[in-house]
């Protein structure tokens, strides 16, 4: 069909005439008996050349699609002969999904009624060069005859000769089409080393990709021809219809200015240090397949043999050594949650009466949990629903002429049962929510029982609770300053601990994420969990039917192909829509291709009707599921704050549950994988996606131990799919990147979920974080030790704590010597230029003098993320505690040079005292606060308090000590935050 076009193209027929070839063609070969096949085998056409010929003409060479791949078309009994030898030679095979044995004998019947229907036909020579690939060589007068395109009806295909032989004049090769499909075979016949000639490897790429949008897809291809083809003439004119003369911008001028302004492709060595450039030389060549330069790397002569025979080998080396370097990546990825052993907890004394809030059911634990409070603690008790706005009137009735509870312990979660329930998650996203609404600043911590495991033989018996632990974790990332943390209660109320429970509840362990145990107390934590250099514990590959569920999107078809590509015969999609869903033709068509069925089913798990209906066709159809992959959408996102109990109410146990029976009604059994997908959301919390990450931990929950066999519970970073192609979409995944969360490669997050499956694992997570980035922006608002045995976060962690006191002491009194050794011009350029050489290293540039000093730092591309790392470098290089927003509170490089200067050399701005350095703090702090923040005007009565205490004729001055400025000029920002607190209970 392409060849036909392309025939039209190159003004061999008219349209008419070539749609009229086309639907001769079709019309004739569907009306062929049934009953051949095709069978793509990795092998070569010369390797396949004597078995085809001892078939006895029931067999052909059907197509060439790449050098090492070859296609047989025939009949069934024989293909599956072929192909069963050549898979025990360790050969790959595939059976094609088609209706007729193309390009075969079974072909013959209708060729001489094809040609007379297309006798009439008008051929012309082509006016553009053509390459046939029924010779794959330059077409000439040949392909202007009917006899030609009847050859190409009973022919192969020799299209990866056809791609050598246009290599040779050079170019692009431009797929014309709405997918590309045919864009891999043409690249991986071009990595082939070319036999005795250089030539550079030609761009391939294609004009459509479903994945974008065409108007971007298209351009981004051009642009590609564009920059890789000088001889490409291309009329960008055309692009702006209403501007005959577009204006151009000129890129760069490199020749002059030396300077790069693109990131560098960085590929970090494999090896320890040591290895040297002749083994660096050997794995380039290895990796590029260039089989003339690894040859010369190991000395080989010409003309004796050995660099043929290096180059039979050189393509399964290369594929090793690509194989090994995706591995590596993948490995990198994985993570998984242990439980760490607390020691020294000696408890803690409550700072005042805390609050406990209990519902029906749990009067046991209530009651254990306000003993270990102390006998001042007092308790709520809540009926039924749990309402956001009667929690509030409570509080605020209780406390409205009182300091607030030292602290809240929720006890709501343990009213869900052990399986289902959502009331636990929404009763305490309630009890947050009238918090925030009244302003209690207490912490508020959340009690679960069963919800997490600390180890094998720690059986996870509710898994429904872990919903609470999802929105928990993102509580602490959207409400650092309310959200105390998370503790899971060991079996029953006499059990409990009462000094255990109270040295986590008063921050005595540092803990915010803690199981209790009759043998002790364990903090969560996240720590690497590679695979490992060995091989998986067993080769995996999907069969017969799958059953993917979560709707036929983006994601559902990737996984789809994966499946299809690895073997599964039938893969099975509920979808409301059913066969009308977007995409489900398409797919269909494309899973086909690959040999498999794909059945989109209009059902729900919410329709149990047509659920079974499902079940007994499938059944009826004789097929036996071996795999669930359950794929939800994500839910909505949304500020917890701002999030309705609805949102929490889905029931993602019960989903997998009934997609479960199926899979027994279809012969599914016990042990074979019910694979769910979750979201590191719920297992490190996400702002903005507190609904999310309860249904994600709900679901990981049901992989621990104690739970049924089978299922598997992979928690993924995002993946790099066009899940949104609007604006938000775009900005999202570059805030990702941004925060250090780089989305995932979907082929090889694929690749890691095989990997999970052979290894037997049943709850990981996939991840590529930059722990530079990710870890010091994660505890910024909030101290955590959830990544502390994550060496790269540690560390990175650690860096961003900046110097310890004494150093940053030690630190500041060098720089003020340094400056008070020069004049006062010098003092002013020196710190100028630390600013612009600190700015120039968050912004990646290559020198300080990128920096312009009167240019606002959110001109010059700062955001919060770039305004921390600029903090943290000024922190270490002068020694001061800085605020995070001191890039934006003080907005030019040169402002915030006067600004440093001020606080090295108080008597240099004019203050006369360094006090008035954190007079600055306070200016920046109340910048920051909202007007409804009640510190904001805590902040602001405890300085007018300050004011009228010191006031000339204040007797409150007359009766002072002397010591008010000293202990201002000590106290940090946090300290007078602290002060705050305690004197104002704001």
């Amino acid at each position: 069909m392409g060849e036909i076009a392309a025939a039209h193209i190159a003004g061999i027929l008219d349209l008419p005439d070539a749609c009229h070839l086309i639907t001769a063609r079709a019309t004739l070969m569907a009306q062929l008996p049934t009953g051949g096949t095709m069978t793509a085998i990795q092998a070569r056409e010369d390797e396949l050349a004597a078995e085809v010929e001892e078939s006895g003409g029931t067999v052909a060479i059907a197509a060439l699609n790449t050098p090492d791949s070859t296609v047989i078309s025939g009949q069934a009994d024989e293909v599956a002969r072929i192909a069963a030898g050549w898979e025990e030679r360790g050969r790959k095979t595939k059976a094609l999904a088609v209706s007729h044995a193309f390009h075969s004998p079974l072909m013959d019947p209708m060729l001489d009624e094809f040609r007379e229907a297309i006798e009439g036909l008008s051929f012309r020579a082509p006016s553009v060069p053509l390459i046939s690939t029924l010779t794959g060589e330059l077409a000439g007068d040949e392909i202007a005859s009917p006899a030609y395109w009847v050859d190409q009806v009973r022919r192969a295909v020799r299209f990866a000769p056809a791609v050598a032989r246009a290599a040779e004049r050079g170019g692009a090769f431009l797929e014309i089409g709405p997918d590309p499909v045919l864009a891999t075979a043409a690249q991986h016949t071009l990595s082939e080393p070319a036999s005795g000639r250089e030539r550079p490897e030609p761009l391939v790429t294609a004009v459509l990709d479903r994945h974008r949008p065409d108007d971007e897809a298209f351009v981004r291809a051009l642009a590609e021809v564009h920059t890789h083809v000088r001889s490409s003439a291309i009329g960008w004119a055309r692009l702006f219809p209403d501007d005959p003369a577009p204006r151009a911008v000129d890129l760069p001028t490199y020749a002059f200015q030396r300077q790069r302004y693109w990131m560098a492709d960085v590929t970090p060595p494999e090896s320890a240090a040591g290895g040297d450039a002749s083994e660096e030389r050997f794995w380039g060549a290895v990796e590029r397949g260039d089989l003339e330069a690894l040859s010369d790397t190991l000395r080989l002569p010409d003309g004796d043999g050995q660099r043929a025979s290096l180059g039979e080998i050189l393509p399964v080396l290369s594929g090793w050594r690509r194989e090994r370097r995706e591995r590596s990546a993948v490995d990198s990825w994985r993570y998984r949650v242990t439980w760490k052993r607390l020691t020294g907890l000696d408890g803690g004394t409550p700072s005042g009466p805390w609050l406990v809030v209990a519902a029906g059911g749990a009067d046991g634990w209530a009651d254990a949990c306000g003993r270990a409070l102390g006998e001042e603690a007092h308790r709520l008790d809540v009926d039924g629903a749990v309402d956001r706005e009667g929690l509030a009137e409570w509080l605020r009735s209780r406390y409205a002429d009182g300091a607030p509870p030292a602290g809240v312990l929720s006890l709501l979660a343990l009213r869900d049962g052990p399986e289902t329930g959502a009331g636990g998650a929404a009763g305490t996203l309630a009890l947050l929510q009238a918090m925030v609404d009244t302003g209690i600043g207490a912490p508020l911590w959340c009690a679960t029982r069963g919800a997490v495991s600390v180890g094998d033989s720690d059986l996870l018996e509710s898994p429904a609770q872990a919903r609470v632990w999802g929105l928990g974790r993102v509580a602490a990332l959207e409400h650092p300053d309310l959200w105390g943390g998370l503790v899971d209660l060991p079996p029953g109320p006499d059990g409990l601990d009462a000094a255990r429970l109270r040295a986590v509840l008063t921050g005595t362990a540092g803990e915010d994420q803690v199981a209790l145990r009759a043998n002790g107390a364990f903090g969560c934590r996240v720590v690497p969990s590679p695979a490992g250099d060995g091989e998986p514990g067993r080769e995996w590959s999907p069969e017969g039917t799958v059953l993917v569920t979560g709707g036929l999107g983006e994601p559902v078809a990737r996984i789809a192909r994966w499946l299809a590509e690895g073997g599964a015969e039938r893969v099975v999609v509920p979808d409301p829509g059913g066969t009308d869903a977007p995409g489900a033709g398409e797919l269909a068509d494309e899973l086909s291709g690959l040999g498999a069925e794909l059945i989109v089913a209009r059902c729900g798990p919410d329709d149990p009707a047509a659920v079974k209906e499902l079940a007994g066709r499938l059944s009826a159809a004789g097929a036996r599921i071996g795999m669930i992959v359950h794929a939800p959408a994500p839910a909505e996102p949304g500020p917890l704050a701002e999030l309705a109990p609805a949102a929490l109410e889905a029931f993602p146990a019960e989903d997998v549950g009934a997609w479960r029976r199926v899979g027994e009604l279809c012969g599914m059994e016990p042990d074979e994988p019910a694979v769910c997908f979750t979201s590191v959301a719920a297992l490190w919390g996400s702002t903005g996606q507190g609904a999310h990450a309860a249904a994600g931990a709900h679901l990981d929950a049901l992989a621990g131990p104690g739970r049924p066999e089978g299922v598997v519970s992979v928690a993924w970073g995002a993946w790099d799919v066009p899940a949104d192609t609007d604006e938000r979409g775009a900005r999202g995944a570059d805030g990702l990147r941004r925060q250090g969360l780089q989305p995932l490669d979907p082929r090889l997050a694929l690749t890691a979920l095989e990997r999970v499956l052979g290894n037997g694992d049943r709850r990981i997570a996939v991840a590529d974080v930059a722990w530079d980035r990710f870890a010091p922006l994660f505890t910024l608002a909030r101290p955590s030790r959830l990544f502390e045995d994550v060496p790269e976060a540690r560390r990175a962690i650690e860096a961003a704590r900046g110097p310890s006191d004494d150093e940053a002491a030690d630190r500041t009194a060098e720089l003020r010597r340094e400056l008070a050794a020069v004049t006062a011009d010098e003092r002013a350029a020196r710190l100028l230029a630390m600013v612009r050489t600190d700015a120039a290293a968050v912004l990646r540039y290559e020198a300080a003098d990128a920096v312009d000093p009167d240019l606002p730092f959110k001109d010059l591309g700062f955001d919060s993320i770039a305004a921390v790392g600029l903090r943290n470098r000024l922190r270490a290089s002068t020694g001061l505690r800085l605020p995070a927003t001191v890039g934006f509170d003080y907005p030019t490089p040169r402002a915030l040079a006067g600004y440093l200067l001020g606080r090295v050399l108080p008597e240099e701005s004019g203050t006369g005292h360094a006090a008035f350095g954190h007079v600055e703090e306070l200016d920046a702090a109340l910048a920051e606060l909202p007007l409804e923040d009640p510190r904001r005007a805590g902040l602001m009565n405890r300085m007018r308090a300050l004011l009228w205490k010191y006031e000339p004729d204040s007797a409150a001055s007359e009766a002072g000590d002397g010591d008010g400025e000293e202990d201002l000029a000590a106290a940090s920002a946090d300290d007078m935050f602290a002060l705050i607190d305690r004197e104002l209970g704001t």
